[in-house]
């Protein structure tokens, strides 16, 4: 057997100094870094407090012409304060009610196409289709026998030729007697 021989002392490569002076690099470039970085965010910071103080100054300068408003800007405000009225108001209105109330009516004969609230007038008109002319005046006579329709009648109609089966296309129009303003009474 052979004796083994162990050497403990590391052989210095001359290699050893080339990647001392890579980290050395390394740590210089990082820390010329470091100071752009922090001196960039010292003129950000800058930068948003000035921003900050012209935003202040331009809301103290503004105020006190908020109150003096023009009459044609008057006008236009009041404008725009109806409409958003007119939209509240029909946003106000029992649509889940008055569409259950159509939807019970539907059969099989009747197929519903639209509903269309004129909010304004009071009216609704629906369009539907019927498989014939009776299922029309049916559809009719239940419609006007809804509590909140009123006024039922059919305003035109149409056999759709182009289909096999030539349905009748008709516009139903009524009297919507439930607002608002009626709700609150009863």
């Amino acid at each position: 057997m052979q004796s083994l021989r162990i050497n403990f002392v590391a052989v210095r490569s001359p290699w050893r100094w080339l990647g001392l002076m890579f980290l050395l690099a390394a740590l210089i470039v990082a820390a010329c870094e470091g100071r752009a970085y922090v001196r960039s965010s010292r003129e950000l910071a800058a930068w948003e407090k000035s921003w900050r103080d012209l935003k202040q100054s331009e809301r103290k300068t503004t105020r006190p012409e908020a109150n003096k408003v023009k009459a044609g800007d008057r006008d236009q405000l009041q404008a725009e304060l109806k409409a958003a009225n007119r939209a509240i108001s029909h946003l106000s209105l029992p649509w889940d009610a008055l569409f259950r109330e159509i939807e019970s009516t539907m059969s099989d004969q009747v197929t519903l196409l639209s509903i269309e609230p004129d909010t304004e007038r009071k009216e609704i008109r629906i369009t539907a289709e019927a498989k014939d002319f009776n299922g029309v005046t049916a559809y009719a006579r239940q419609l006007a026998a809804i509590p909140l329709l009123q006024d039922v009648y059919v305003m035109n109609h149409q056999v759709q030729p182009q289909d096999p089966q030539r349905p009748v296309r008709f516009v139903a129009v009524a009297k919507w007697l439930m607002t608002p303003d009626i709700m609150g009474k009863r």
